[in-house]
This record gives C-alpha cells, structure tokens and sequence, in this order.
C-alpha cells in the first residue's frame, strides 16, 4: 500500500516544473602576468568568475500525466479493496475456527456427562446384582 501511495504521489508531483540550480566560482592567478583589470578585455590568467544557472523543465504533455496520475489512483483503489476483502476472509476464517472450537468443547463437556452417567450405571448394576436384584446380564451391558 506505501509503494502505491508513494506512486501515486509521485504522479501528481509530475504536474509541477522541476527546477534546478547550479553556482560556480572560478579563481585563477598566474605568477609574472599583469592583471589587466579592464572588465571589457577577457584575461584568463587571472581571473575571479562567478557564475549561476537557473534551470527549468515542464513536460506539455498534461494528457500522459493526467492518465498516468487516474491509473496510479485506480491501482491504489483495486489494492485497497483487495486489501478489504482479505480482511474480510480472515474475519470469516477466524469466526468458523471459533465455531469449531466452540463445537468441540460442547462436545466435550456431554462426554464429561455422559461418562458420569455411564459410572453410574455401572455402580447401579454392580449394587443391584450383589443384593440379588439383577441378573449378571445387567452388568455385562453396562460393560459394554
């Protein structure tokens, strides 16, 4: 998403001049030679120059740069809702493990249940058959 945005703003930075500037200086002295000092005549022997440039470059070709600048906006829109419905799949993932997990402790806790009861009525046909309640068969289906 940085990488798009930092596209798309180096697309709308297209509509503006690029501007430069350049200074030099050029010092130069040579032993033995008269200075002339005469701003007319060009002495290249001894010499203190200053220069300055100012540069400017604008591209006119303002329908490439608004095209380039809507494509750059629509790629950066097609991520973003990429970006949602990715979201939106995690949430979804996230809420069917949850439901499992859910599932499977419910699960769980009537197998807790349902072990209590089965002790209990194996303890019931143990008791029943040793006071000559039960037949024998009673314990053996509990058994099972």
């Amino acid at each position: 998403m940085k990488a798009l945005e930092a596209k798309v703003a180096l697309r709308r930075a297209e509509f503006f001049p690029t501007i430069g500037l350049a200074l030099g200086w050029r010092y130069s002295v040579t032993p033995g030679r008269t200075d002339v000092g005469n701003w007319v005549l060009n002495d290249s022997y001894n010499s203190n120059n200053w220069y300055a440039l100012l540069a400017f470059k604008y591209d006119l070709d303002l329908a490439l740069d608004i095209y380039k600048y809507d494509e750059a906006k629509a790629e950066l829109a097609a991520a973003a809702a990429g970006q949602g419905e990715a979201l939106d799949a995690v949430r979804l993932e996230v809420a069917t493990i949850y439901q499992e997990v859910v599932s499977t402790r419910d699960g769980l806790r009537e197998l807790e249940k349902s072990k209590r009861l089965t002790r209990g009525w194996i303890a019931a046909a143990v008791q029943a058959n040793e006071a000559g309640l039960a037949p024998a068969k009673e314990i053996k289906d509990a058994l099972k």
